[in-house]
C-alpha cells in the first residue's frame, strides 16, 4: 500500500471494483478518484448500439445514500462509506443512434484496508491518530548528547510514552506517545530523524468509525487550544482485532503552528487531567464546542459573521452553565478565544452585547465584563 495514501487528504485515482455487502455478485467496476476537494467513483462506461429507451432515462439519478459499499482497488481492500449517486459523465446521441454512460457517486470516506457495514457499525475496538502540527509541542523523543570530540544522537525504538489514561465512566483508555521516525532521501544517502505524536484511543466495547471520528476531532480541539493555533487530524488508523484500516477523508481548514509564546507548557499529570476534562464534558456544550473551535477555525468567514459564531458561542456556554457551577477553564479559553479575534476589547463586548438577547441579563453582562 503506498504510503501516501494513508493520510487523511490523500489524492490518488486508481481503478477498482465495488458491491454491496447484501449483493456481492453485483460489481460495479471504475476508478476512484480523491482530488483537492471530493471523492467520487465513477464506473467503467458502457456503450450501446442501438440505443433502447427505457423509462427513468432522462431523470435524475435516486439520491438515497448507501451507507457502504466494499471493494477492492490498486491499494487493497477498501470500504467507501456514505455515498450518493450524481448525474455521470456520457453522451446519447439519437441522430446515430448510439450512447455511452457512467454511474457516478460522490463518496463522503474511505477505509482502505478493512471492510465495514457504514460509518455507524459498531465493530472497531481502537484507534490511532496523529495530527499535524502538534509534535512540535512535545518533548522530542531522540536524545543529543554532546562530547568534546564527538556528538552523539540517541533514537530510541520504542515509543516514549507521555502519558496513559483511562476515563472512569466509559473506561476509555487513551493513550499519548511520541515516536521516532527515521527517513533517508532517494538519491541523498543522509538520514533525517524527526519526532511524531501519536494518541491511541481504546473502547472497552466495539464503537463505530463515526464515534472514533468524533473523538479525534474533539482531542484536535483541545490541542488546537492548548498549542495557541489550529492542528488538524494528519491520519486516523482503525482496528480491529488483526484488522486495520485508515480513513480518507476531505478536511476543512488550514494548519497554523503554534507559538511558544502563546502555548499552554503543562506537565504529563496536567495534561491528563485535561484530556480527562475535556473528553466527559457533557453533551450541553457540544454546540458551544463546534461554534468556537471549529467553525470559527475552519472557515472562512467575514468579520461580522464570525462575531455573530462568537457571541452564539457565548450565549450557549452561558445557557449551559447558568444555574450550575462554571467550568473556569474553559471560560477562560472561550474568552481568550473570542478577545483575540475582536479588534478591541471594548469593541468585542459592545459588539458581543448587541449580537444576543440573553447579553442584557445582569449574570450575562457581568460574566462579559
Amino acid at each position: 500500500m503506498a504510503d501516501n495514501n494513508l493520510r487523511l487528504d490523500s489524492r490518488f485515482s486508481m481503478i477498482g471494483a465495488f458491491w454491496l455487502p447484501e449483493t456481492p455478485e453485483a460489481i460495479m467496476k471504475g476508478t476512484l478518484v480523491s482530488d483537492e476537494r471530493e471523492i467520487n467513483f465513477i464506473t467503467a462506461p458502457e456503450y450501446e448500439r442501438p440505443i433502447s429507451l427505457a423509462p427513468g432515462m432522462f431523470s435524475m439519478p435516486d439520491t438515497t445514500m448507501i451507507p457502504a459499499l466494499h471493494g477492492f482497488a490498486e491499494d487493497g481492500l477498501f470500504t467507501l462509506c456514505q455515498l450518493v449517486e450524481q448525474r455521470g459523465p456520457g453522451s446519447t446521441n439519437f441522430a446515430v443512434g448510439q450512447a455511452i454512460r457512467a454511474r457516478s457517486f460522490r463518496v463522503l470516506s474511505c477505509l482502505g484496508g478493512m471492510y465495514i457495514n457504514g460509518i455507524n457499525d459498531r465493530c472497531l475496538t481502537s484507534a490511532k491518530y496523529s495530527f499535524e502540527g502538534l509534535s512540535a509541542w512535545f518533548p522530542q523523543a531522540f536524545d543529543e548528547k554532546w562530547d568534546t570530540d564527538q556528538i552523539v544522537v540517541t533514537i530510541p525504538m520504542d515509543p516514549c510514552q507521555i502519558q496513559d489514561v483511562c476515563l472512569l465512566d466509559s473506561r476509555l483508555r487513551i493513550s499519548v506517545k511520541v515516536v521516532s521516525e527515521l527517513t533517508s532521501g532517494k538519491d541523498d544517502p543522509s538520514r533525517l530523524s524527526r519526532s511524531i505524536a501519536s494518541i491511541e484511543a481504546e473502547s472497552p466495547s466495539p464503537e463505530s468509525l463515526a464515534w472514533y471520528r468524533r473523538i479525534g476531532g474533539r482531542l484536535e480541539n483541545l490541542f488546537s487550544l492548548l498549542t495557541g493555533g489550529s492542528v488538524a487530524m494528519d491520519t486516523l488508523f482503525v482496528y480491529r482485532g488483526d484488522e486495520s484500516g485508515h480513513l480518507i477523508t476531505k478536511r476543512t481548514g488550514s494548519v497554523r503552528h503554534f507559538d511558544r509564546l502563546q502555548c499552554v507548557m503543562c506537565t504529563p499529570s496536567q495534561l491528563a487531567q485535561a484530556i480527562v476534562t475535556w473528553i466527559c464534558l457533557p453533551s450541553k456544550f457540544d454546540s458551544v464546542e463546534s461554534l468556537a473551535l471549529e467553525v470559527l477555525r475552519k472557515s472562512k468567514l467575514f468579520i461580522e459573521t464570525e462575531f455573530l459564531a462568537l457571541a452564539q458561542a457565548l450565549e450557549g456556554f452561558h445557557r449551559a452553565t447558568t444555574n450550575a457551577a462554571v467550568s473556569s477553564s474553559f471560560s477562560t479559553a472561550v474568552i481568550f478565544l473570542i478577545s483575540s479575534s475582536a479588534r478591541s476589547a471594548n469593541c468585542f463586548r459592545m459588539d458581543s452585547v448587541r449580537s444576543f438577547p440573553r447579553a442584557s441579563t445582569a449574570a450575562m453582562r457581568g460574566r462579559l465584563s
